[in-house]
């Protein structure tokens, strides 16, 4: 029903709005309210050719050029994808329609082209030409445009978004591949390349806002042909409307997507629980504004401090993954005792970055740089105590005052520390071989603390449902 009136609405909307991205339909004709709202949105992905407004992904940038202090680079017939997968959120017009501002979170973008550089990569010199790749890991970038109106050729005011400022945050580590560097000199390159993977949220303040920027203003310049067959007033209504459909979609699909995770299960039907659980996996992972559960697939950590008394180990930058694909073996539920219980079975895999000094089982060991680590089926057993709490809703909820765990490591672990002993070949190797026999003795000393923040986001998202959702919607009686 809610698909239903979302058409209505965007189609009524259309009827006002002869430049719109919406074909004119009349109320009763539901082939055309179909096929209009089904056009929207490749329309919007893959531009509008009649109006001139190219596609923005993939995205085609002639010249990207970065004049900075102590380095300078170039890139030439640059192709960017992946602006479909972003994410445009807290959108914000001012009341006199002078100022615009919204928030842009991209998980994945991949440039590529040709490029000329030459300077210094924070400390180490870098020179070449030739063609280059480059696939960003996640970046945060708030947006804020100042919007002027004209007149345009059909007599009306138009509305321009012209100057915009940009604070850009990389919260993963980007991938480089510029090929040539040195011409060609593989082992300058191959420093250069280590250095930036290493230090990439260094690397990504000093060189990131020139490719932004230029992203941005051929974006936005795409944006601009659009509105110029827009008129203010039009433009107005179609805000208006646009803001009813969302404000009526959110609503619609929050209700129906909670609707389909919940199920009343009673304690002694052990598959009803098992199932429901697994149900809330991929909840959990993506997170759900609706009941403000946070997203868990992918975690970033700025630091984990996985010191053991024999060794000093930190952890920065961390990603973490995998938790969408967890397997639920056992859920339990008794309510008698107050009791939980589940176990899952769960690949994670960490990225970051490590300093590191002290001894490592019975190898003495230093480094610092970056890190992976790859648990292949751990088993985590989860045990909470649960309670009842009556929240603003006049309704009984779950709240979970205490928790504990247990881990087994069912397959073997993959660790990979990078630059040990500050490069030094010979030693590294001895230590890479040790670590690479011995990974699930290492995660026993020193995994811990990862392991622990790791269970620890789980449960928060186990409160946090439960603070959206009643006892009376969970329990078969």
């Amino acid at each position: 029903m809610y698909k239903q009136t979302l058409c209505l609405i965007l189609c009524f909307a259309s009827s006002v709005l002869s430049s719109s991205l919406f074909t004119p339909c009349k109320v009763t004709d539901g082939d055309c309210i179909t096929k209009s709202t089904q056009a929207v949105i490749p329309a919007l992905l893959s531009g509008i050719p009649e109006l001139g407004v190219e596609s923005s992904d993939p995205l085609f940038v002639e010249k990207i050029e970065g004049n900075l202090s102590i380095i300078k680079y170039i890139f030439y017939n640059t192709t960017v994808e992946g602006y479909k997968q972003c994410k445009i959120s807290n959108i914000k017009v001012s009341p006199d329609v002078t100022n615009l501002h919204y928030e842009l979170d991209c998980d994945r973008l991949k440039l590529s082209g040709k490029y000329d550089v030459s300077g210094r990569l924070v400390i180490l010199p870098v020179e070449g030409s030739g063609d280059y790749e480059l696939i960003t890991g996640k970046y945060h970038i708030d947006i804020d445009a100042e919007l002027k109106t004209s007149s345009g050729k059909d007599g009306k005011v138009h509305l321009q978004i012209k100057n915009f400022k940009l604070k850009c945050k990389s919260l993963s580590p980007t991938k480089y591949d510029f090929r040539n560097l040195f011409n060609g000199q593989k082992d300058l390159s191959d420093a250069v390349h280590k250095f930036a993977h290493e230090n990439w949220q260094e690397v990504a303040e000093l060189v990131q806002d020139p490719t932004w920027y230029a992203t941005q203003k051929k974006v936005i310049s795409n944006v601009n042909k659009y509105l110029k067959s827009v008129p203010l007033d039009d433009l107005k209504i179609m805000i208006m409307y646009l803001r009813l459909v969302a404000l009526f979609f959110f609503t619609s699909y929050a209700t129906a997507n909670l609707a389909s995770v919940i199920t009343k299960c009673s304690d002694e039907d052990t598959k009803c629980l098992k199932d429901f659980t697994q149900n809330l996996i991929p909840l959990f992972a993506k997170g759900d504004p609706s009941m403000k559960v946070d997203p868990i697939d992918p975690i970033f950590v700025k630091t984990i401090n996985a010191s053991s008394p024999n060794l000093k180990l930190v952890l920065n930058d961390i990603s973490l993954t995998g938790l969408k694909d967890c397997v639920v073996k056992k859920a339990k539920r008794d309510l008698q005792k107050n009791k939980f219980l589940f176990k899952l079975m769960c690949s994670v895999n960490l990225e970051g970055q490590y300093v590191m000094d002290g001894r490592l089982l019975i190898l003495p060991i230093n480094g610092k740089g970056r890190n992976h680590v790859s648990l292949d089926k751990a088993l985590f057993v989860i045990e909470t105590d649960v309670a009842e709490n009556i929240l603003e809703d006049g309704k009984k909820h779950w709240i979970i005052p205490k928790w504990s765990y247990k881990y087994e490591l069912k397959e073997k672990s993959n660790i990979i520390f990078e630059n040990l002993f500050n490069g030094n070949e010979v030693l590294s190797k001895a230590a890479e071989e040790v670590i690479k026999d011995n990974g699930n003795e290492i995660i026993q000393e020193v995994g811990e603390p990862i392991i622990e923040y790791i269970i620890g986001k789980v449960v928060d998202s186990m409160r946090q449902f439960y603070t959206a959702v009643p006892v009376e919607e969970l329990v078969q009686n």
